[in-house]
């Protein structure tokens, strides 16, 4: 969903957080500090699993019904390859992994050799899985940090958990916590 308190920053319509956090938007409305709100995603579950799993299901299945049209398949190898590594830095950006394997396959479709690389990363708007969610969907990669580019939105050096949800504070509620 759109993230309608994210505002636009300078050139940048899109803003700092483009398809916010209903979680944090849920913390913020009941008056929770930055610090509560990381803490809870750290350490407590603030979906459950069946959420989590129902809610993986529902968009793989959106994908494999998108996909009946496409030239390039992608669900196989989503499928696949999810829990071994990150495919995407949000709901709307891909990671280099998936940027390769579709570029492999359109050389392929073109009938052209050579082995596709990737240098393009889009993590600008990189967001944190949920501990929650990697432990429902089994996921053995590990994010501690989003955001590492230099040209990247960003306040601080690097965005943990801790800091992630104190610049969406910031960002979209204009709030200093």
């Amino acid at each position: 969903r759109p993230n309608l308190l994210n505002k636009a920053v300078g050139t940048n319509k899109n803003g700092i957080f483009p398809h916010g956090d209903l979680f944090i938007d849920e913390c913020v409305e009941r008056s929770m500090k930055a610090k509560e709100i990381a803490t809870l995603i750290l350490e407590k579950e603030p979906f459950s699993e069946k959420q989590i799993l129902d809610n993986f299901k529902e968009n793989m299945n959106k994908l494999a019904t998108r996909q009946k049209n496409w030239d390039i398949q992608i669900y196989d190898f989503i499928q696949e390859n999810y829990q071994k590594q990150q495919l995407f830095y949000n709901q709307g950006h891909p990671t280099n992994v998936l940027m390769v394997e579709i570029a492999k396959q359109v050389l392929e479709k073109l009938g052209v050799k050579g082995k596709p690389e990737s240098k393009l990363y889009m993590d600008d708007y990189e967001e944190f899985v949920y501990p929650c969610v990697s432990k429902a969907l089994l996921l053995k990669w590990e994010q501690t940090e989003i955001r590492k580019g230099e040209n990247i939105y960003k306040l601080a050096e690097k965005m943990d958990i801790q800091e992630y949800v104190q610049e969406y504070i910031w960002w979209c509620y204009q709030s200093v916590q």
